[in-house]
């Protein structure tokens, strides 16, 4: 291999080294700056990122989130310049003893040492690895170990301090609009993300019959925001049909769904950290409200064998679900239905 082609395989093994470092830092900071909306890939700087993040991730979280982000990725950084530095060092040596050359790092002096004679390898030599490849083995080992103290040491955190569960969602109390007879949709007023305010006109609905036909008005049950319509002006409707359904944002909450082994741990007013999946970057916290005393679980005849005992077909896992309130969203705008993951505090 000639010095020329040598020199471009160390330089790209250090640019690919200083390249994920960089990465790592640019995931520091969007985590700990409100830099999100400013930078166009900043998803995909933080999704590239936790991909390449060498196992570290939500090792130091519990403690404090941005700080444990920021240790996570300032090690993953190191680890990774360290890989491409060594990296680089061990091809220029590997290619030094294949090719028979030097490499353009070792050119200095190399007219100096050609001029000293040559000399046979003493019997009693020691021989091996040489340096570079022993270093790079050892940096394979030292990763390794930190990896596996990552995994180790969140499982064991977790499973002393937290619950954790990704059986939830964003939820609220809500507000149904319901026909009250059955007949033809008349007058409708309410569209998505219409306000509506408790016992306010919405629409009528004109009862069916020969001669005159009465119509009924429908009044919105409470206050609120519409976030599905399902009714068309003019189209027929039966009693009861759901026409519209309304949440009240300022009062909205999550349902988490526990393991009932595990539930016993979990008690009112115990802090909850929330990872909402569609802003995983964005920290939420809450308190345990209410533990309700009635399970999740929905029996069936025949039960999905993997979610319970297969000794014990008749034998499923029950959750049950605790409801939290949110104690600081970080201007996020929570909307029902959206999947989060919460870590319940119980010690």
């Amino acid at each position: 291999m000639t010095q020329g082609r040598v020199r471009i395989l160390v330089t790209a093994l250090r640019v690919i080294g200083l390249v994920l470092a960089a990465l790592m830092v640019c995931r520091i900071l969007l985590a700990v700056l409100p830099l999100g909306p400013a930078i166009p890939l900043a998803s995909s700087i933080a999704s590239t990122a936790r991909a390449l993040n060498l196992g570290l991730t939500d090792l130091f979280t519990p403690v404090d989130r941005r700080l444990g982000i920021a240790l996570n990725y300032g090690i993953a950084a190191v680890l990774w310049l360290v890989i491409g530095i060594l990296g680089a060092a061990v091809v220029a040596r590997l290619c030094q003893q294949v090719g028979g050359r030097d490499t353009p790092e070792n050119t200095t002096g190399k007219d100096a040492r050609s001029s000293r004679p040559a000399t046979a390898d003493a019997p009693g030599a020691k021989s091996g690895m040489s340096r570079p490849i022993r270093i790079a083995l050892i940096t394979i080992i030292v990763v390794t170990v930190a990896e596996a103290l990552a995994f180790g040491g969140t499982y064991f955190f977790y499973s002393r301090h937290y619950v954790s569960t990704d059986n939830a969602q964003v939820d609220g109390d809500k507000i149904d609009i319901n026909a009250p007879a059955t007949g033809t949709l008349d007058s409708w007023q309410v569209n998505e993300g219409s306000s509506v305010r408790a016992n306010q006109v919405v629409g009528r609905v004109r009862i069916m019959g020969s001669g005159a036909q009465p119509q009924m008005v429908i009044k919105s049950p409470g206050s609120g925001t519409v976030a599905v319509n399902n009714a068309v002006d003019g189209s027929f409707v039966t009693a009861g049909t759901e026409l519209a359904t309304a949440y009240d944002f300022s009062r909205i909450y999550a349902v988490a769904r526990v393991q009932d082994t595990d539930v016993e741990d979990v008690h009112p007013g115990a802090p909850v950290d929330i990872a909402v999946d569609a802003f995983p970057d964005t920290p939420v916290t809450g308190v345990v409200e209410v533990v309700q005393g009635s399970s999740a679980g929905v029996f069936s005849l025949y039960p999905n064998l993997s979610s319970g005992d297969p000794s014990n077909p008749q034998k499923v896992n029950q959750y049950i679900p605790v409801k939290i309130e949110f104690t600081n969203t970080n201007g996020l705008t929570l909307a029902p239905g959206m999947n989060i993951t919460a870590h319940i505090r119980v010690r």
